[in-house]
Formats: structure tokens, sequence, C-alpha cells
């Protein structure tokens, strides 16, 4: 319906889920498709409508998340601007953050049904960005061509303004390069990224001329996450 609605009759479609890693995994996988010489341009959306995940009586989730969108276009280009990347995942601390569990259970069970709103293990999560994360970072930077000093700016999943204190002194790069709005619009999951990306466009802060290198992180259900280096 979306590719109807924006008139891209020539092009193809499809969802890819990776919670608030989301955005930096389908960049990855739209790259590989450029770079494999059989597309030349995709555009790539990261969208959340986190208020239907939400129980509005829990304060531990309600106040922390938003709604939002964002995307990019990426055009083919004879000059390598994807430098280094890095995608995990852990299935075994899923229950560290879920949403909307199901179940297969017959009508005449008495299994009590599963929790459909979002629930999150906060210090866990917290504790998860800051080691797990904070590493991937590091290890990608130590993988590109460049330095951690050589980054313009580093656009972080906006989930919470301590992660990215702690994230920077772990990375080793003054906090001035981690720009931060979740104050505005709260956690937006896979948009937080692309979000930020077109604020900081808008700011000036990012000039889109090709003499800037750019690290984008994404972390969160799964658990996933995932690092892109890119030169934009």
């Amino acid at each position: 319906m979306f590719r109807l609605k924006i008139g891209a009759h020539k092009a193809f479609a499809y969802d890819l889920t990776a919670a608030c890693s989301g955005f930096i995994f389908a960049l990855s996988t739209a790259e590989k498709f450029i770079s494999s010489g059989a597309y030349r341009k995709g555009l790539v959306i990261g969208s959340e409508t986190m208020s239907k995940a939400l129980d509005w009586s829990d304060r531990s989730t309600a106040v922390l998340f938003g709604d939002g969108a964002g995307g990019v276009l990426l055009e083919a280009s004879e000059q390598p601007h994807f430098l280094a990347e890095s995608l995990n995942s852990d299935g075994s601390r899923s229950e560290c953050l879920t949403y909307g569990q199901t179940g297969l259970t017959s009508p005449f069970s008495n299994q009590e049904k599963p929790d459909a709103f979002l629930r999150m293990d906060g210090r866990a999560v917290f504790d998860f960005a800051i080691r797990d994360v904070a590493k991937s970072i590091k290890n990608t930077i130590v993988e590109s061509p460049l330095s951690a000093e050589e980054l313009d700016y580093l656009l972080l999943h906006q989930a919470n303004i301590r992660i990215l204190d702690k994230m920077a002194r772990k990375i080793g790069v003054d906090r001035d390069k981690l720009p931060a709005n979740m104050t505005k619009y709260g956690n937006t999951s896979a948009a937080s990224i692309p979000i930020l990306l077109s604020e900081c466009v808008e700011e000036g802060l990012i000039r889109l001329d090709g003499s800037q290198n750019i690290l984008l992180s994404g972390f969160g259900g799964g658990l996933t996450w995932g690092t892109i280096i890119v030169t934009i």
C-alpha cells in the first residue's frame, strides 16, 4: 500500500522487524541490495506506533515511549560510503524487553492469556546497553578505517540520556558528539535514529556533503543491537 501511495510502481517493498535496532538492520540490508549492482536506489524507513503497545497504568514504560517515523534515501555511488558494520542478536535475553506475546492455546484451556503489552526490565536493558552495545561500538570502530576521534557524530538509539552519557565515556569520545532528542519524543524505537538524523541535518550539524563520518547504532528488544559507520 505504501509503495502505491508514493507512486513507486516499479519498486518492491517489505517489512523488517528488529525492534529498536530495526532501522540499522534495514539500512544494512538496503546497502547490500544496492552494492550488489541489481538496484540503484532504496528508501529505508524506521517507524513505530509505540502507544498501541503500552499499558498506560504501567509507569515504568508508559512515560518513556513515543510514536514516530523517519527515513533515508540511498543511491548507488562509485565511492564507498559504508565503512564498517556489526549486527548482533541474543535471544537468550529476550525476556528483558518483550511486546505482543501470543500463544497457541485451545479455547477450552485454562491457561492464562499471554501479556499483550510492552514489558521491560529497565536495569537489565541499561546494563546491556552500556556493556554489550558499547563494546560492539568500540569493536566496530577498531575494524573501520577510522579512529574514534575521526567520527564527527555518533547517532545512537534514543532510549535514555544516562545511557548516552556512559556510552560517550566508554567509547572515549566527547559527549557533544552524541546529540539527543528523547526529551521531545521519548523512545520511538526504530524511528529514533532517522528522526535524530533529520534534526541534525536541519540544525546544520550534519551537512550531507560527503565530508562527515557518522556512526549509527541501535539496540533494544530481541535483544538486538547493530552499528554502522558511514560517510555522508
